[in-house]
């Protein structure tokens, strides 16, 4: 008995239960979702900060990256990489400007095979110079006991890694921390997801979400600057040939 009751007072222990109390004590230290629908279904009150994170998605550019948006910003005085391992497509700077991140502290690293797309997962979050990292990797070579360690190492260095896989991984197990899968979108541009594991809680389905899908009045405005440093550049590049 007295074994049993050292157990349920472990703070690493967690019951379903338990999710409203434990997220309330804990939500002073998370990282707001941007979302207060979603905040309220996590243990934390956000994301988590030390954990590894699924992302399943049928195919990429579906508002993904909008939706972990808040979880790749940080204040300048935390300043870290932001690390994207194997990206499916050649990443737009002006995008994440928009999404309110430093493009000067996003790192881009394209691995030639699985394995080294996990070794990499792996010592970027071991190196101590990131608190984020987004990885792609092949599916069809990815190991449970693989994703176990990528959760361990998250949960030891305090990485938020964020873990993109297709929708047929649902049926597979994973030691991934929180699994959202996206749905699809609505005629209103909402995204629909499901939450199909979270920490303290059971799964929750079709929650919409409204995204900031269009540009807004600060996306102009930084796209008009760009373009305007671009043309300047042009100009000075010009004369120099001159």
């Amino acid at each position: 008995m007295a074994l049993t009751a050292s157990l349920l007072n472990d703070t690493g222990l967690w019951r379903a239960r338990d999710l409203n109390g434990r997220q309330t004590a804990l939500c002073d230290s998370s990282q707001s979702t941007g979302f207060s629908q979603l905040d309220a279904l996590l243990i934390d009150g956000g994301w988590p900060r030390a954990a590894l994170v699924e992302v399943l998605c049928d195919r990429y550019g579906v508002g993904e990256l909008r939706l972990l948006a808040s979880g790749l910003t940080r204040p300048a005085k935390d300043a870290h990489w932001t690390v994207l391992i194997n990206p499916p497509c050649v990443p737009y700077a002006p995008a994440f400007q928009a999404l309110g991140i430093n493009v000067h502290e996003l790192m881009v690293v394209h691995p030639s095979s699985h394995q080294e797309a996990l070794w990499s997962f792996e010592e970027v979050i071991m190196s101590g110079a990131t608190r984020t990292v987004l990885a792609w990797l092949s599916e069809s070579d990815l190991q449970d006991k693989q994703l176990r360690r990528i959760q361990t190492k998250s949960k030891e260095h305090e990485v938020f890694s964020v873990l993109f896989r297709p929708l047929s991984a649902e049926q597979l197990p994973s030691a991934a921390e929180l699994r959202l899968k996206i749905e699809r979108q609505t005629i209103d541009r909402k995204l629909v997801l499901s939450i199909i594991k979270r920490r303290g809680g059971w799964r929750v389905d079709e929650l919409e979400l409204a995204l900031p899908w269009g540009p807004t009045a600060t996306d102009s405005q930084r796209t008009r600057q760009l373009l305007a440093d671009w043309e300047r550049t042009r100009r000075e590049m010009k004369a120099v040939a001159i």
